[in-house]
């Protein structure tokens, strides 16, 4: 929350708690979708890998903005707070669940709050109270009105991690291309949500990330890793390793969070000092 320094260093977060990058995202589903209606004469249906539901939010906005999309599908794992949301109305917070696909190892999807937003009719007082509520108690459930605005968009699969290696190996086979862990949540989630999507229009898988950061989970699916260069280049650099010590496990939480908000400032600043900004 340091803005100052924050603005001196050049520093933001681009994860999907930043909106700008959800509007980023929102782009590429008109791409994605004019590559199979160049027209734009048909309803094409989107399944997305979901952890923190950024992707998602991107195609909700690109549908509000009069993009002709049918259904979001929401492919998660083990992790599945979206699956329980959209199904049955329950925000409540679980323990992580270590799975094949980390990106979506989430049990607060923050996201959601902002499609609540809109699914509730910008309706900032109920879904201030819904978020306070799942903060202090760490559980909360739509009303039925609300519940029902989402599922008028939105559908959700969760996947076990047998069935995303199972999906990998199977779509390899059929089409010769390695999926990885996270997309692969999202083809299965395509054909094994219920109730399943609509029989009309396209359906558009979205991928990811790519299967070279996966090497283990693609070897559990019997498969051999994709050969990438420029994955391949990183490999002959030398590694180098920063350790950082540890706060006493005495220590208070609001202590361990201060020792750790420092170190990262310290490396913020030797980063910029490399950075071709600083000179």
């Amino acid at each position: 929350n340091d803005e100052r320094f924050m603005a001196q260093h050049n520093v933001c977060s681009i994860n999907s708690i930043n909106w700008a990058r959800i509007m980023a995202q929102s782009s590429y589903y008109f791409w994605a979708y004019l590559a199979v209606a160049p027209k734009a004469e048909a309803e094409v249906h989107f399944v997305v890998p979901t952890g923190a539901f950024g992707n998602a939010m991107g195609g909700y906005l690109a549908k509000m903005m009069g993009l002709p999309i049918g259904k979001i599908l929401c492919a998660t794992n083990a992790n599945d707070v979206v699956h329980r949301t959209i199904t049955a109305g329950d925000l409540s917070m679980g323990s992580n669940v270590e799975t094949l696909s980390p990106a979506m190892d989430i049990q607060f999807a923050y996201n959601v709050e902002r499609m609540l937003y809109f699914a509730s009719g910008r309706d900032t007082h109920k879904v201030s109270s819904l978020m306070h509520e799942l903060e202090s108690a760490r559980t909360c459930s739509l009303t039925e009105p609300l519940l029902r605005a989402v599922q008028s968009t939105f559908s959700s699969a969760r996947v076990t991690d047998q069935q995303t290696i199972d999906t990998m190996a199977a779509f390899y086979e059929a089409h010769g291309f390695c999926l990885d862990p996270h997309s692969a949540v999202g083809v299965h989630g395509a054909t094994s949500a219920s109730p399943p999507l609509p029989a009309t229009g396209t359906v558009v898988c979205v991928l990811t990330a790519h299967p070279a950061k996966f090497e283990a989970a693609v070897r559990r699916a019997g498969l051999p890793p994709p050969a990438l260069a420029s994955v391949e280049a990183l490999r002959t650099l030398p590694q180098r390793f920063t350790w950082l010590r540890a706060p006493p496990t005495t220590t208070t939480p609001e202590y361990k969070r201060m020792v750790w908000a420092q170190e990262v400032r310290m490396a913020v600043e030797r980063a910029n000092r490399h950075s071709p900004l600083a000179t």
